[in-house]
């Protein structure tokens, strides 16, 4: 449990009686204390239970420790070292979940703009690890190939169904240049997209299986 105790003599033992028992070590994060915890203004009591937690063994010391966590979870004089936003790697799977449709909402309604992982992961309130992380879990794909795939998909549509330049719809879905636009959209549609244009305008074609 990473906590810093405001009382130099605790520190010690407190690790020491953590050390004993280890089984504690994933009921724990379970706790407040997975955002790091500073108990402030421990009285004599709580440090005194500590010494006899050193000085037990076996059952007795269990059961001391367990009226130490008792204690602990009461105390109402704490506080939280790491902001709630930045312990994503311990939210529930619903959370996440919520979180990364949210991050692909802001990226649908936002694709054409400069988006960057860290940037669409503070949003949600995600750590840029964390936030790649999950969503390569949620998509099956990296953030960048999304965002790419998304382009390209909206440049399909205007491919078949407008007569704009190719060089137009390139910088209308969010590419940069035109090479870097002609070099994504060959590698997913497997043509340029003056190819997949003209294959688009062949009779027979229909427009929504071109997207």
């Amino acid at each position: 449990m990473p906590a810093a105790w405001c009382c130099a003599s605790a520190t010690s033992r407190c690790a020491a009686a953590w050390s004993c028992f280890p089984s504690f070590a994933t009921r724990r994060r379970s706790w407040r204390a997975r955002q790091g915890v500073q108990f402030v203004g421990l009285n004599e009591g709580i440090v005194s239970r500590l010494r006899r937690i050193e000085m037990l063994q076996g059952l007795a010391r269990f059961a001391e420790f367990t009226v130490l966590l008792n204690e602990l979870s009461q105390w109402s004089e704490y506080r939280l070292l790491a902001d709630a936003a930045f312990t994503d790697d311990s939210l529930g799977e619903h959370m996440a979940a919520t979180r990364i449709h949210k991050a692909l909402d802001h990226i649908r309604d936002n694709y054409v703009d400069e988006l960057s992982l860290a940037e669409v992961g503070a949003i949600v309130g995600m750590r840029e690890n964390a936030f790649s992380r999950s969503f390569r879990r949620a998509t099956g794909q990296t953030f960048t190939d999304f965002v790419i795939g998304l382009r390209v998909a909206r440049a399909c549509r205007l491919l078949a169904s407008t007569r704009q330049q190719v060089s137009s719809i390139c910088y209308e879905v969010g590419f940069n240049n035109i090479s870097n636009f002609n070099r994504h959209f060959r590698r997913i549609k497997g043509m340029t997209p003056g190819e997949f244009r003209a294959e688009c305008q062949r009779p027979g074609v229909p427009v929504t299986s071109v997207s």
